[in-house]
């Protein structure tokens, strides 16, 4: 080796364990303080539709008191929140719903014995006479198509009796229109009757308030789009019923689908409503806008369409961000729920109204994402974003209830990337080491 190499060498501090101790000083200290090296304020994170299932479902089962009786409302400090402790009858439904959506997706037969057990308590406290029970027909169409017990069946065929003597609201009418389409599927009837009835629910939405100030988003129009799409999933048999060309049942379904379900996709942008932005993403409520995504799902089975797909994972990735108070995306307490109403940006952080979570939401969540069990959402998440409550919303609502205001939460520190100082004090002393010992060859020659 040259005198250079042998004298440059030599300039080295000889390596001992102070010194290692000193580098690896130095360098937690230069990445600490180096913003390239430390964690982004802002990152992403990836979790998959049974992720998002599985973590609802702890908070839905969070709701059942020891007697097994599930409340409507989860417990919330704020006044305006429904309040804990109360049970509907149709409670059972929704929570079949859930465990139905994930026996699906997971085959476990745990889930399968939660239906069952769901379903009797539901024939308890809805049974065929009971007016205010709302939306149990189609639970006890999925459970006798998972589970086989004709009891179901019965059960669908004798609630689905009363629902001509419910409110003519537009909810009501395409729930019971999508029903009505389902008693044709199992028990058969005349089939140009029930089409009459959808379309007639679909006539309640001219007369239906408007779900966000700026758009012409009615109320129950998802609702009714899911009846429509019942239809089309009808067997040709059913379709076709009474009309003797074989070809009616494939042209009509084609119709349907293109002149109802399709069309009205085609005409709402549900992210702009949805984007935190607009004060809309406030007034909009999950039971508004589950149905559109279920019927989004059920498009793209029936037509294989991935712009469908792409559409309602869109949406729900915007459920995760503003209206998933999970450990992963926490605005209040992180127990896995989602809120029933949205949260609109401020140049504070996130204004949410409450933090509100019902069981019927938080149902209809389980059962959607574990619908999309393999798809991986990516989800941003802002560490400086504080989420808070305050008035200022009510000038923009006024019909809403007042608003408390809550204390906001200071910004949360961004963290060193201890993944990268362990990797360079490494690289370092390896550095080093090697230095060392090509120091000692060249004194050894």
């Amino acid at each position: 080796m040259n005198d250079m190499a042998s004298t440059t060498l030599r300039k080295f501090p000889p390596f001992t364990p102070l010194l290692s101790v000193l580098s690896l000083l130095f360098i937690s200290t230069v990445v600490y303080s180096s913003p390239f090296l430390r964690a982004t304020d802002k990152s992403t994170i990836n979790v998959s539709g049974l992720d998002v299932s599985l973590e609802t479902t702890k908070f839905l089962e969070g709701m059942r008191d020891s007697s097994g009786i599930y409340s409507f409302g989860a417990p919330c400090k704020h006044s305006d929140c429904i309040p804990a402790g109360i049970s509907l009858p149709q409670n059972p439904a929704w929570v079949t719903l859930a465990y139905v959506g994930l026996y699906k997706a997971t085959g476990d037969p745990a889930y399968k014995t939660k239906i069952k057990e769901s379903m009797d308590a539901l024939r308890h406290t809805c049974p065929p006479d009971n007016l205010d029970c709302l939306y149990v027909g189609m639970q006890a169409a999925e459970a006798y198509e998972l589970i086989g017990d004709d009891s179901y069946l019965d059960y669908l065929k004798n609630a689905s009796a009363f629902y001509v003597h419910a409110d003519p609201l537009v909810m009501l009418k395409a729930i019971m229109a999508r029903e009505l389409v389902l008693k044709l599927r199992y028990f058969g009837g005349d089939t140009q009757e029930v089409i009459r009835f959808v379309s007639d629910s679909e006539q309640y939405l001219k007369d239906s308030p408007r779900v966000a100030p700026s758009v012409d988003f009615r109320s129950g129009a998802c609702w009714v789009q899911l009846a429509w799409l019942e239809l089309a999933r009808l067997p040709d048999d059913v379709l076709g019923a009474g009309v003797d060309d074989p070809q009616y049942p494939i042209y009509y379904r084609e119709s349907i689908l293109a002149f109802h379900p399709q069309k009205f996709f085609n005409e709402n942008d549900f992210s702009v409503l949805l984007d935190g932005s607009s004060p809309d993403a406030f007034s909009l409520t999950l039971t508004e806008l589950f149905p559109c995504v279920e019927a989004l799902h059920i498009l793209h089975n029936l037509t294989g369409d991935v712009k469908y797909l792409k559409d309602s994972r869109a949406i729900e990735e915007l459920f995760l961000r503003d209206r998933w108070d999970s450990k992963l995306t926490p605005k209040f307490n992180g127990d896995g729920g989602f809120l029933a109403q949205g949260c609109v940006d401020t140049e504070k952080g996130k204004s949410c109204y409450l933090n509100n979570k019902v069981l019927n939401d938080n149902s209809y969540a389980v059962y959607l994402f574990a619908d999309h069990k393999n798809l991986t959402y990516t989800i941003p998440v802002d560490v400086k974003v504080s989420y808070y409550s305050e008035p200022r919303l009510d000038a923009d609502y006024p019909s809403l209830p007042k608003m408390t205001t809550l204390k906001q939460a200071p910004p949360k520190p961004s963290k060193p990337d201890y993944a990268a100082i362990i990797v360079l004090s490494i690289l370092v002393l390896a550095f080093m080491v090697y230095l060392r010992r090509k120091k000692s060859g060249v004194s050894s020659e």
